[in-house]
């Protein structure tokens, strides 16, 4: 419990600027007769106001998914309508908003940030992403806004790039097909803002260990934990395979063998819509893994 002076504020009952501030359960107490002020409050967040010596919350934290990271204030005119204002105030706070919005997007560098931004939340929640992989993926396409690199590309293959490479940072098991079904461009442009985003920001090609693609397509075919360790051991045996070629699809070739080996058989055709590959792919990549190997299985 802290002890904290406020000049400005009296308590209610005895007059004392004299009050304890309790982090652990978020109230605030008068010292001289100990009635409870405030409670229920988040004394640590990072958005506060300062009174006197201390600090104490009065809005929301600082939001990296916002244009303006949430710093602005809004202009609300949903209410007006039940205050007792006259019909020439009422227009006034309408015309303040229009302006007040109009001036908050006026750089071109706020309205890219606004549709970019809206942009990548509409791919989160398609995705079912994290709040940090939604995060990272703003502060990916804001520092590449920032160098004014935009040209001769759109805000939706920058915003889908940015999405696919916050998935690969944080280690989340999402293909790149899959960003591409949910984008607005095709495959090619998103190639192509991948490429603006790594050159621009001069970052190193991020290779995510292939594992992280095993759980979701067992999860889907609802394989065993046996099939899971006869894949591992397959997949340790074929590493240099993994060299300029899609891990999903490996993988999933992979699972197809211990499938057999296990006698817990799964359809060529299961195994590839839940890798999100095509049975040719499967079928080519299972004669790989075979060659590699040494090990006859019976189809």
């Amino acid at each position: 419990m802290i002890p904290v002076v406020m000049n400005t504020f009296k308590c209610p009952e005895c007059g004392s600027i004299n009050f304890h501030k309790d982090l652990e359960r978020g109230e605030i107490t008068c010292i001289s007769c100990g009635i409870v002020l405030a409670s229920n409050i988040d004394l640590n967040d990072t958005s506060w106001k300062a009174l006197a010596r201390e600090q104490v919350r009065v809005g929301p934290s600082i939001s990296n998914t916002l244009h303006d990271y949430g710093l602005t204030t809004d202009i609300d005119v949903n209410s007006i309508n039940s205050s007792p204002l006259t019909l020439r105030e009422k227009l006034k706070i309408v015309r303040l908003a229009k302006w007040h919005r109009k001036i908050s997007m006026s750089s071109s560098l706020d309205r890219n940030l606004t549709q970019g931004f809206s942009e990548i939340q509409r791919l989160v929640n398609q995705l079912s992403l994290s709040k940090s992989v939604h995060e990272l993926a703003c502060r990916i396409y804001r520092s590449v806004a920032r160098r004014r690199h935009f040209k001769g590309r759109s805000i939706a293959e920058v915003a889908s790039a940015s999405v696919f490479i916050a998935c690969k940072k944080l280690g989340m098991p999402r293909m790149f097909n899959e960003v591409i079904k949910h984008s607005k461009v095709d495959r090619r442009k998103v190639i192509r803002g991948y490429h603006l985003i790594v050159n621009t920001l001069n970052e190193k090609p991020i290779v995510n260990s292939p594992e992280i693609y095993i759980p979701r397509i067992m999860k889907a075919l609802n394989c065993s934990s046996q099939i899971e360790d006869k894949t591992k051991s397959i997949l340790e045996l074929v590493r240099p395979l993994f060299n300029g070629k899609n891990p999903v699809s490996l993988i999933a070739a992979a699972i197809y063998i211990s499938c057999l080996i296990t006698g817990q058989r799964r359809s060529q055709h299961q195994i590839a819509q839940a890798a999100g590959i095509t049975e040719v792919t499967l079928r080519k990549r299972m004669r790989e893994i075979l060659n590699r190997i040494h090990i006859e299985v019976k189809i």
